[in-house]
């Protein structure tokens, strides 16, 4: 099954030091953290930096659309992904996304897929008219509704980070 590969939105990261600078940057602008959850313990150091100011391009695709009408797991959903070279997103294009999507339609969630061996989830959405990021935990097995949204990356970024 070939799915789309069309570019929905181009985002820059490499643009702050560190996670510290950018979540206070991300606050700064009127976006929405849940703090509690995204610095959790097992967070840890998975939060690198990319070493260059780049840009991304993504793509927003339901679990439908990645050719599962009925739904699916997390580990469905990266392989199917994968297997159409759409990559996991750097968990710094998270942040981004949130920053630079100040016109998110009211009640869309967009879960960003990141590294699959996390076991976690970063998300973005909008309810009533604020702009909110969180992460949560996702295991391989967890199923998904077919009109979920997810973002992948159209080009595998792990080449521009530093080593945790």
């Amino acid at each position: 099954m070939t799915i789309s590969r069309d570019i929905w939105k181009t985002i820059e990261i490499g643009t702050h030091e560190n996670i510290w600078a950018l979540m206070g940057d991300t606050e700064k602008e009127g976006h929405k953290i849940i703090r509690e959850v995204l610095l959790g313990p097992s967070l840890g150091g998975d939060l690198s930096m990319s070493k260059e100011k780049t840009t991304i391009e993504l793509a927003k695709i339901s679990v439908a659309n990645l050719g599962y009408p009925d739904g699916a797991t997390t580990e469905e959903i990266l392989t199917r992904a994968l297997e159409n070279c759409l990559f996991p997103c750097p968990a710094e294009a998270s942040f981004q996304l949130r920053r630079q999507y100040g016109d998110q339609p009211e009640a869309e969630y967009l879960y960003i897929a990141t590294n699959p061996h996390w076991n976690q989830i970063f998300y973005v959405y909008n309810a009533y008219s604020e702009l909110w990021m969180r992460r949560s935990f996702c295991f391989s097995n967890e199923k998904w509704s077919p009109e979920s949204l997810w973002v992948l990356a159209l080009q595998d970024t792990r080449h521009l980070y530093k080593p945790s």
